[in-house]
């Protein structure tokens, strides 16, 4: 038998707003945060991705998720010293390091992984460490087939895509929960990939 509620518990048609609001408050306050976060540029140079990660707007965007602690790989890719100096002032930890010999480690201890757009990196992060992603693509290489391999991942649902100018908006909206993770042993989504630059680079 239904229950009616009783007048001190119904919610006056006034107060539903404010309701609304709380609500809403409530489910923000459950919202995933990304804790560990690990950026990798590969062995090259990425250097506009590093700057546009260390920009203060990239840094607050990645506060406001929840970072805790902020790793990046920089390859050959420069930061002034200053800039290692400001960064120990922020209100997570920041460690940088050029290269490691595998960064199977620091993938693995990601919440989320910003990576360039290569596809050994890809295919790690994706396939072996299953972890949410943010691929950048680096626009000054050369026959840049890591746009179509980026856009693979991402129209299947198993990254985001972006380009250096719109990495603060990703990251502001970023829910892994709307990823579908990668199968392992799906060479197809590579294989093109590898296919495209073969032929761009010896013209077969």
């Amino acid at each position: 038998m239904a229950i009616k509620p009783s007048k001190q518990n119904r919610i006056p048609a006034r107060g539903r707003g404010k309701r609304n609001e709380l609500d809403q408050c409530i489910r923000r306050s459950f919202e995933v945060m990304l804790g560990d976060i690990f950026v990798t540029v590969g062995t090259t140079q990425f250097q506009r991705l590093i700057d546009t990660l260390l920009d203060s707007n990239t840094l607050a965007a990645l506060q406001e998720k929840g970072c805790q602690k902020l790793i990046i790989q920089k390859g050959q890719s420069v930061v002034a010293s200053s800039t290692l100096e400001s960064l120990q002032r922020l209100p997570f930890h920041v460690e940088v390091y050029d290269y490691k010999p595998s960064l199977r480690e620091d993938i693995a201890q990601a919440d989320l992984v910003i990576a360039h757009a290569g596809a050994g990196t890809s295919l790690e992060v994706l396939e072996e460490g299953r972890k949410p992603l943010i691929v950048v693509v680096n626009e000054a290489l050369m026959d840049n087939h890591q746009i179509e391999l980026a856009e693979k991942l991402a129209n299947e649902g198993h990254c985001h895509y972006c380009h250096c100018e719109t990495l603060v908006e990703v990251i502001e909206s970023f829910d892994p929960s709307s990823l579908r993770p990668l199968t392992p042993g799906q060479p197809d989504l590579f294989a093109q990939y590898f296919q495209d630059t073969l032929k761009a680079t010896f013209n077969f």
